[in-house]
């Protein structure tokens, strides 16, 4: 039915803020699998170790129906492990299924199988899947540096706009929970910014200033990362604790 297909190299992307290159997919090279780490035997009950950032020990026939429920579409169990069996350790690619362009890629391990977002419709459907594994509520976030493109006159804001800022949208699986603009910090370690990196109010007012400015544009460069957070572990007063990142 063409529903996977393998990869066979990983994309890198540079976290620094040196021209950026907008990342879509996960690739991995072949000198950096490990031919013996992957399970000896792939069957329906090969263990799942890890969705996207989080730790489970479901088995690869129930993802695959919650995948199908998810799909509405009844998937091929035994397709996907033939297909998964024969990659010799490389990564298998599974989008055809999704109507919206979502991508995602199962990965055999020496624990079974890890099952993750390959594109950022991939990371943010994640949390759909996250939501039926562990019958709870996740939140994602994605964290996107940018900068501002303006010419301006004045020394505060002129310095202002010279700045590094981060926009960090809180969202849930039907809505918009939260949007942050932070500054002075990467947008790989929202989880550990403080209070030098909030806006002051004289900064709050520079920036609206700029938002209104029609020559002003805020410049995005492709350098974002996803977090992840059970809804439980929330706190919207300390909003960018207790976050796990797409990578950890």
């Amino acid at each position: 039915m063409g529903i996977l297909n393998w990869l066979k190299g990983w994309f890198s992307s540079d976290d620094s803020f040196l021209p950026p290159v907008e990342k879509e997919s996960k690739k991995v090279d072949d000198t950096s699998v490990n031919k013996n780490s992957d399970p000896e035997v792939i069957d329906k009950d090969t263990i799942v170790s890890k969705i996207g950032p989080f730790n489970t020990k479901i088995k690869l026939e129930f993802l695959v129906k919650i995948l199908s429920e998810l799909i509405n579409r009844e998937l091929n169990l035994d397709e996907i492990i033939q297909q998964i069996s024969e990659t010799n350790g490389d990564l298998v690619e599974f989008e055809d299924p999704f109507e919206d362009g979502e991508s995602f890629i199962f990965i055999p391990c020496i624990e079974g199988i890890k099952f993750d977002a390959n594109n950022n419709f991939g990371y943010e459907y994640l949390i759909q899947i996250l939501e039926k594994v562990f019958k709870e509520e996740f939140y994602y976030m994605r964290s996107d540096y940018f900068t501002w493109d303006v010419e301006v006159e004045g020394p505060d804001l002129k310095n202002f706009s010279n700045k590094y800022f981060v926009n960090s949208n809180i969202e849930s699986n039907d809505k918009t929970i939260l949007i942050v603009i932070t500054k002075d910090h990467d947008y790989y370690n929202v989880t550990k910014i403080d209070n030098n990196n909030f806006l002051t109010n004289d900064e709050k007012i520079l920036f609206d200033s700029l938002s209104k400015n029609d020559k002003a544009e805020e410049s995005y460069h492709g350098r974002y990362q996803y977090y992840y957070i059970r809804k439980k572990d929330f706190n919207i007063e300390k909003w960018w604790l207790g976050w796990t990142g797409e990578g950890d």
